[in-house]
């Protein structure tokens, strides 16, 4: 298992090369700000559209991709450009838009966090479409990386250990 604060840094590394690659090359959609917080983060604010990703194996860690919804139907419109998508049915476009998007960056940061090799097992994204603040229960590790567009921020939270909370991101119980 790969240590606490390594595994932040390594994590952190890796997701804001793979959130600028997609960002910028795949979407085109320029990253004019970029700021991170570690250690003394002791509760996150979660925006509009948040995608939780668990990852198991040679690490524990749960990953939070918080929006701005103004960013995520930014996404939807670069990710849908010349697909026809009845009016009842966007709603839910939106949503697999942003959780493919968490899915695919933190999908191309698995190698980058694989220890000699292990193998990395991730959950499927879950959604929570609403803010919320979470506060550190003691034990656990918090930090942040927060992306500027000219379409709104995303931050992605970082959770150790990942059993802390659940796939909604309410704390789970010691009893």
């Amino acid at each position: 298992m790969i240590k606490s604060n390594f595994l932040i840094e390594k994590a952190m590394t890796s997701a804001r090369v793979h959130c600028r690659i997609h960002f910028c090359q795949e979407l085109g959609i320029e990253v004019t700000d970029e700021s991170s917080e570690v250690g003394e983060v002791s509760r996150m604010a979660l925006r509009d559209l948040t995608a939780i990703i668990g990852l198991g194996g040679s690490v524990n860690l749960l990953v939070a991709f918080s929006f701005d919804l103004s960013l995520a139907n930014r996404l939807f419109e670069r990710e849908t450009q010349g697909i026809v998508i009845s009016a009842d049915e966007c709603q839910d476009f939106l949503l697999a838009t942003v959780a493919e998007t968490a899915n695919t960056i933190l999908g191309h940061c698995t190698a980058d966090l694989s220890e000699n090799g292990a193998l990395i097992a991730m959950t499927p994204p879950a959604l929570i479409e609403q803010a919320k603040i979470l506060h550190r229960p003691r034990g656990t590790t918090f930090a942040r990386l927060s992306f500027q567009t000219a379409d709104g921020q995303l931050d992605i939270d970082f959770v150790l250990p990942m059993g802390a909370f659940d796939l909604n991101l309410d704390p789970v119980s010691c009893a």
